[in-house]
């Protein structure tokens, strides 16, 4: 092959590159995921895991929808839900479990407006006997303007930074909720398919922040702004989790 011939082939496939390059990126582009999401999403293995986990809790509470007393959720400040939390051990247990959490926006509207999931991770000790391990499906409810402050912190321990109890089930036991509405934070679980209030003492609740910036991007918004309701949510599994938080709430 003369010098002629090789000047030519390298001409033509530094033409033919930047189609290839165009048509890579507009496959890329076409993803079904990337059009739900916000802007530069990056689709890694902990931004699919975080999808999965707000389709998830959207289930969860829609099932929980007609356990809840009216009272309760009529009051409720901000809602935790936490789909298959896992405890298990022996002697003594540990938990830990990651979801979202979501607060009553400033709104004087009739349709109560929601902020956008803000990612969270519960965990604590328990003691007692515990052999193997068990999936626990955990909704929480801060019923206090007080204990949504203390929510906003980032960080808070049920049972030390807030009032914990076990929250009253069923939508027509109106009354037996006066009990229980003293308490900052009402608490339910989940397992094996019974539906039931439950004390979480000791359990830490935080900002996941490696979940935040999945979902959210590395600069993306902190805990409190998240909270407060100033933040769209990003995609499609954000906005129908917060579609369902308002109607099971309302």
């Amino acid at each position: 092959m003369d010098n002629r011939t090789t000047t030519r082939k390298v001409r033509d496939i530094a033409a033919v590159a930047p189609i290839v390059i165009a048509l890579s990126g507009a496959a890329c582009s076409s993803s079904p995921r990337t059009e739900a999401a916000s802007p530069g999403a990056d689709y890694s293995k902990a931004h699919v895991e975080v999808m999965d986990r707000l389709d998830d809790a959207a289930k969860l509470l829609d099932e929980f929808r007609e356990k809840l007393p009216k009272a309760v959720t009529k009051q409720a400040r901000c809602i935790v839900v936490v789909p298959a939390m896992v405890r298990g051990g022996f002697i003594v247990g540990a938990r830990h479990g990651e979801g979202f959490a979501t607060c009553r926006a400033p709104d004087t509207s009739d349709q109560a407006t929601w902020s956008a999931p803000a990612p969270i991770s519960v965990s604590g000790g328990s003691a007692g006997a515990q052999i193997g391990v068990e999936s626990v499906d955990v909704l929480m409810l801060v019923q206090s303007d007080e204990g949504m402050k203390k929510l906003l912190r980032s960080k808070f321990e049920l049972g030390a930074d807030v009032s914990a109890s076990a929250g009253p089930v069923g939508r027509g036991r109106e009354a037996a909720t006066d009990a229980t509405m003293k308490a900052e934070v009402l608490s339910y679980t989940r397992s094996r398919g019974l539906f039931a209030g439950a004390e979480l003492g000791g359990a830490v609740v935080k900002q996941d922040d490696d979940a935040t910036r999945a979902l959210y991007g590395a600069s993306g918004p902190d805990f409190r702004t998240l909270l407060a309701g100033s933040v769209a949510p990003p995609d499609v599994a954000s906005r129908r989790f917060v579609q369902v938080v308002r109607e099971t709430m309302q």
